[in-house]
């Protein structure tokens, strides 16, 4: 069962997976360099499957406001409604949901050392979204995935493209 006891920081980037992998035809995204931000941050209680769970309830709860098509005000009620999430994440999460994305940026890396991760050697894409937010602020946001994930959320992209042409 989800759990909203992540610090904050970890919460927000947890959203962020759960967004950058909402509809995915991938079976789970890469959950070591999050467990490791998590632990390092203090928070050595969360493993895989723990992050996981949480990451799909997420996906479960942008799902169901994107098909209903919620405005802001109702998907914050929607996250009250819930009782799970702290007041910080539900802003958090209602801002992320009213943001528009102003430009995308990539960038292709390959990792030859590190002292926290085990995979080393491997090529990476980090996507980086700027995005306004009410009030006219500027944020920028990153999601880091590895080569097949990139290359099925391109291949969503595609679909997507297509699906708003034949409107």
């Amino acid at each position: 069962m989800f759990e909203d006891d992540f610090k904050p920081e970890v919460f927000q980037e947890l959203a962020l997976v759960a967004v950058a992998y909402l509809g995915r035809k991938i079976p789970s995204p890469d959950l070591e360099p999050l467990l490791q931000r998590a632990h390092l941050m203090g928070d050595r209680k969360w493993t895989k499957e723990k992050l996981l769970t949480a990451i799909h309830e997420l996906e479960h709860i942008l799902c169901q406001a994107l098909k209903s098509n919620l405005s802001s005000e109702d998907f914050s009620q929607l996250l009250r409604r819930d009782k799970r999430l702290s007041e910080e994440n539900i802003t958090f999460l209602t801002a992320l949901w009213t943001e528009k994305l102003l430009d995308l940026k990539w960038k292709v890396g390959f990792s030859v050392s590190s002292d926290v991760c085990h995979k080393v050697s491997a090529s990476y894409v980090v996507l980086k979204f700027q995005v306004c937010q009410p009030g006219g602020v500027y944020t920028t946001r990153s999601v880091e995935m590895n080569v097949a994930q990139f290359q099925a959320f391109h291949n969503q992209l595609k679909d997507a493209a297509l699906a708003l042409s034949t409107v």
